[in-house]
């Protein structure tokens, strides 16, 4: 059994087909190298100092992106780009290695790549004349009052932005636009509609841009922690068979085409991006793309604004690859589409709600496996497994409240698609009277019914999951919610972790149903805990005192003190990590390492003094011997609080 987290990326080697990716080596930040050419060096469009030429020293950095890029590039490079609005597109020139990849990356919030031009000023517009109109037999006259021309507009953009609206592109004659609408003309320029409102008096926003950046053919780049918005494609385009890429932590708004897409190409990772209000997907792969990893990312508000097409997260003929870990919600057409040719994919921990049609759609694509995912609230089907889809496995998934009002289904499977296809240890359940399963030509209103005729789903409940605030993307379970220990541990590829990382939870208040190894895992993309496993946590102050003393005084406490634990440093690390702790009182602490099997590797209990203090651990076993690649978790115990942090090694 081959227990994987949301964490887990490729190791740089190809897969076998059909093989899922399930270790962790590629690294999440540059480590400075010895290799020729590398070092680090600074982008900085506001510094005084900064210029075109660099060298990207502290004191003389690049003023562009691309000025760094094209001058320093190659294995073990790393860029760093400082806050600013860079109003540039980057096609990144040259591969890094394994071991020492070519990483442009962020140094924090506030970098802004910008695909369009600002033509806010209102010197910029003027009340145009007639103007020819191609293919016209005789000049047509612009109504004053209503279209404006920006002549200084001398490329066809794809996009333009009102006060923050995007206007309809058009292909309306200029005095025939509607209100809100926008087209150029060559030889004029951008003509536009505000229903009667002069350009510039709100922010006016042209695309120009296509891309943020573009990757062909490249392998061993990061791509981290940019603001990239407006472009008139795709923000982050990987095209041309790239491999081993890692895109990670960006914030991605109002691309024209995709938020990041990937088209062929192997072992790309795509890891806790923000995407939203793309004109078409959000996040896809495609031709041929396979071994890739879609985790942590959050996808959602993305429309086509002529046809109901755009999903969160789409593939297209891009089999062998892991979607885990993502929020899909409020999207045109479904969270996630697996579609033609996508087979032997896996999607575990995700959570797809209040989309315009599925939650998770299934069209021509073999061998899909779900594990934990949550689909409440789509306008249709929760799963829908259509089209030629045989052997589709759902275990340990929640399908609520799906069809509501479309007369659709928690779960339908067509009859080509029934062949091969397994179900069990799942929640489905419709607060309404709508039926939650279509199984091949028949719906059914109970789901013993629908297990008895179909052999499917004999541990599954339909019963309330009790969520937290489902309304609102929060999918926790609640106290004596029907998918606490209830979860089958033994199916294949089952994570070991939740979404955020959370080790499976007993609760000793409900009777373990699950089946396999761990007979406590909930059903659901959440694992209920009762632990304690937040930034700050509140306790009595004082503190008891070690050895048990000091209960009273407890009891007898004063206002709360604040305790803390910060994430490790460095993290993913290939050798020792600490963490700064903070104690309102001298505390007995106990802190220990797990793998994701649960086993303890490494312990640790000292008292320590009020304060901030260091807690580090070195990498190894309680051995002495070095740990593997992988994911561990990391639990601090402090007088009955407790606190998991998840580490990477490398």
């Amino acid at each position: 059994m081959i227990f994987i987290s949301h964490y887990n990326v490729i190791v740089g080697r190809r897969l076998r087909a059909g093989a899922w990716p399930s270790m962790f080596a590629l690294a999440m930040a540059a480590m400075p190298l010895s290799t020729s050419g590398a070092g680090t060096y600074v982008v900085d469009s506001q510094s005084p100092t900064g210029s075109l030429s660099g060298p990207g020293t502290e004191a003389q950095p690049y003023s562009t992106i691309g000025a760094a890029v094209a001058a320093r590039k190659g294995a073990g490079v790393t860029i760093v780009v400082r806050p600013g609005v860079y109003r540039e597109q980057i096609s990144v020139p040259a591969s890094g290695a394994e071991g020492a990849p070519y990483v442009i990356r962020a140094e924090g919030p506030g970098v802004v790549i910008e695909g369009a031009d600002d033509f806010t000023d209102e010197g910029l517009w003027i009340q145009p004349g007639p103007v020819a109109i191609p293919g016209a037999e005789n000049l047509r006259v612009i109504r004053e009052t209503d279209t404006w021309l920006a002549p200084g507009v001398t490329w066809a953009p794809r996009q333009v932005f009102v006060g923050g609206r995007r206007l309809t592109r058009s292909t309306a004659a200029p005095n025939l636009l509607p209100a809100n609408a926008f087209t150029w003309v060559g030889g004029s320029g951008l003509y536009v509609n505000l229903g009667g409102d002069r350009p510039g008096r709100e922010e006016i926003l042209v695309g120009r841009r296509t891309h943020g950046f573009r990757i062909w053919g490249k392998s061993w780049i990061t791509i981290d922690g940019f603001e990239i918005r407006h472009v008139d494609d795709t923000a982050i385009d990987l095209y041309l068979g790239c491999s081993d890429i890692l895109v990670a932590r960006n914030r991605i708004t109002l691309s024209e085409n995709y938020g990041i897409k990937g088209a062929g190409g192997t072992r790309i990772v795509i890891a806790e991006n923000s995407v939203s209000e793309s004109s078409l997907h959000g996040i896809g792969l495609s031709a041929g793309a396979s071994d890739c990893v879609i985790r942590g990312n959050e996808s959602f508000r993305n429309a086509q604004p002529a046809t109901r097409a755009a999903k969160g997260i789409y593939l297209q003929g891009a089999p062998n690859n892991v979607i885990a870990g993502n929020r899909t919600y409020e999207n045109q057409d479904s969270g996630v589409q697996i579609n033609a040719g996508s087979h032997n994919c896996l999607l575990y921990n995700n959570r797809s709600w209040n989309n315009g049609d599925h939650g998770y759609d299934h069209l021509d694509a073999t061998g899909t496996m779900h594990l934990h995912n949550v689909a409440y609230g789509n306008h249709k089907d929760g799963f829908s497994i259509e089209g030629d889809s045989p052997g589709t496995s759902i275990f340990n998934s929640i399908s609520v409240n799906n069809g509501l009002t479309t007369n659709r289904f928690d779960l339908w499977v067509n009859a080509a698609s029934a062949i091969g296809f397994t179900s069990g240890y799942n929640i489905i359940w419709n607060e309404t009277n709508q039926e939650p399963v279509k199984f091949m030509t028949t719906i059914y209103d109970l789901l013993t019914e629908y297990t008895t005729e179909s052999g499917q789903d004999a541990h599954s409940m339909q019963a309330d999951p009790m969520f937290a605030d489902a309304q609102n993307g929060d999918f926790s379970p609640r106290k004596g919610s029907p998918a606490i220990d209830a979860g089958n541990s033994a199916v294949p590829n089952w994570p070991a972790i939740d979404f955020v990382g959370n080790p499976r939870f007993d609760d000793q208040s409900a009777p373990n149903h699950g089946a396999g190894p761990v007979t406590f895992a909930d059903i659901g993309a959440v694992e209920y805990t009762e632990s304690v496993d937040d930034d700050t946590v509140k306790l009595p102050s004082p503190l008891p005192a070690p050895g048990g003393a000091g209960i009273h005084a407890a009891q007898d406490a004063g206002p709360a003190e604040s305790l803390a634990l910060s994430t490790g440093f460095p993290n993913p690390s290939r050798g020792p990590v600490e963490f700064a702790l903070e104690l309102p009182r001298e505390s007995q602490v106990e802190w220990s390492v797990y793998d994701l099997q649960g086993r303890a590797v490494w312990s640790e209990g000292r008292t320590l003094a009020a304060g901030r203090t260091q807690l580090r651990w070195d990498g190894t076993t309680s051995t002495g011997e070095p740990t593997a690649t992988g994911v561990y978790l990391v639990r601090a115990r402090v007088n009955g609080a407790q606190f998991t942090r998840r580490v990477i090694r490398f």
